[in-house]
């Protein structure tokens, strides 16, 4: 081609390719089932009422928006915590997500359980400040529990009421052997229950720590099941070695089980929707003790309008009990739900027996009350927490 030709473009017209129509349909379904989960979780969040979680707390509340530095540091993982505790449909999450993990990878998924040998489950009780040097150390708590238990001990003494501690140990420490390894590396070096009776008994706190019986028991019956292997509750026979350890304490005869006519109940585990057991495997039966003895109950004492809010939750509520042929005098008893296995057993040991869900003291009840013994019962895992003090 020279300079003067002109190039030639040869241009073929081509007809665009029809591009068929899209339905809307999915998209319109991908909102509509987006939106459906969102209102979903919505009514879930604000609506609907949760049921009571494993924890036996009330939910964490939404906290007040604040002006300080440290409100204003503070309110994230509060908000958390409170919207956590009420997120839509979050307890069949959380159980599917158990398990999950109960059944396929054979460990709990939850912060509450652990799976331990031979189908035993326990409750974590790992010191949650352990390895934490800015935390109080726990003979730092230890040392905070005997201060106040001394105080209320010479408030009761004021008065010429008699104070005695029963501290329940955990299952973990009277049935270590169904623990893992590593479970056991978790738990603290010596037993809480242990150290802080030693406190106690020199500063002349009268004190019971049931679990040297509880060992002897275990060598003498191997069979002999003391605590439930699904749940964090000792059985009716671990409760009733409990009192009969009070009452060697307070010089009264030694309670024999033919005061009781004894039966058996099928007892669902707190601890299998903690790990995420199926609901089939999650029950047993057990073996429960009826007293004899005729006593008189009050499901709505007067003394229970002095008590807190907390000292009264739905599952343990203040209570009184009468049995005229009972040895025991006059008695308050501030517990949390290990109480519950010794109540038959409490009932024919006390004439009188007014029970309060309470680590305080109450002195408003114990003035209305007017009771010549106080026994305040504290689970070991409570020992972690600070004291309260009034």
């Amino acid at each position: 081609m020279t300079a003067t030709e002109s190039p030639v473009l040869n241009i073929e017209i081509v007809e665009a390719p029809v591009l068929p129509q899209r339905s809307l349909s999915p998209h319109i379904a991908t909102i509509a089932g987006f939106a459906a989960v969102l209102m979903l979780l919505f009514v879930g969040t604000f609506v609907r009422e949760q049921p009571p979680f494993e924890e036996n707390r009330p939910r964490n509340p939404y906290p007040p928006i604040g002006l300080q530095r440290h409100e204003l540091q503070d309110f994230p993982p509060w908000f958390d915590l409170a919207l956590s505790d009420r997120f839509g449909y979050r307890d069949w999450l959380l159980e599917a997500d158990r398990r999950f993990g109960y059944t396929v990878l054979n460990e709990s998924r939850g912060p509450l359980g652990w799976i331990g040998r031979d189908g035993w489950l326990f409750l974590d009780v790992a010191d949650p400040n352990r390895g934490h040097v800015e935390k109080p150390s726990l003979d730092e708590r230890l040392e905070s529990w005997a201060v106040a238990l001394c105080e209320r001990r010479d408030w009761l003494r004021d008065r010429g009421i008699e104070y005695v501690v029963l501290l329940p140990p955990e299952k973990s420490s009277v049935y270590p052997e169904f623990l893992t390894e590593k479970q056991k590396r978790s738990l603290p070096a010596s037993e809480p229950p242990s150290l802080l009776a030693a406190k106690l008994k020199t500063r002349g706190v009268r004190c019971i720590d049931p679990r040297s019986a509880f060992m002897e028991e275990k060598a003498k019956n191997p069979d002999f099941e003391l605590y439930h292997r699904f749940d964090t509750h000792w059985t009716q026979d671990g409760a009733l070695l409990a009192v009969r350890q009070l009452r060697n304490e307070l010089g009264l005869t030694e309670l024999s089980k033919e005061e009781f006519s004894p039966s058996t109940e099928l007892r669902e585990g707190d601890l299998g929707r903690t790990v995420g057991q199926p609901m089939a495997e999650r029950s047993r039966r057990t073996t429960v003790y009826v007293p004899k003895a005729i006593f008189d109950t009050d499901a709505d004492p007067a003394f229970a309008s002095l008590l807190p809010a907390s000292a009264k939750p739905k599952h343990l509520p203040p209570r009184t009990f009468e049995c005229r042929t009972a040895p025991g005098p006059r008695t308050v008893l501030l517990h949390d739900s290990f109480a519950e296995a010794m109540q038959p057993f409490l009932n024919v040991t006390f004439r009188r027996l007014s029970t309060a869900a309470s680590d305080d003291l109450e002195r408003a009840m114990i003035e209305a009350e007017r009771p010549s013994l106080v026994v305040q019962e504290l689970v070991a895992r409570k020992l972690y927490m600070t004291a309260p003090r009034k």
